[in-house]
C-alpha cells in the first residue's frame, strides 16, 4: 500500500510539471531566445 501510494503522488508531480510547462511554454519571457515549444 505505501508503493502505491508513492507511484500515486509521483504522478501527481508529473502531472502538476507538465502542467506548469505548458501553461509556460505557451507565453513569451523576456529572456526567451526565440525558442518555442509549439
Amino acid at each position: 500500500q505505501q508503493t502505491e501510494m508513492t507511484q500515486f503522488l509521483k504522478n501527481i508531480a508529473l502531472a502538476g510539471g507538465a502542467l506548469i510547462i505548458v501553461a509556460i511554454g505557451s507565453q513569451s519571457w523576456a529572456y526567451s531566445l526565440g525558442i518555442t515549444i509549439l
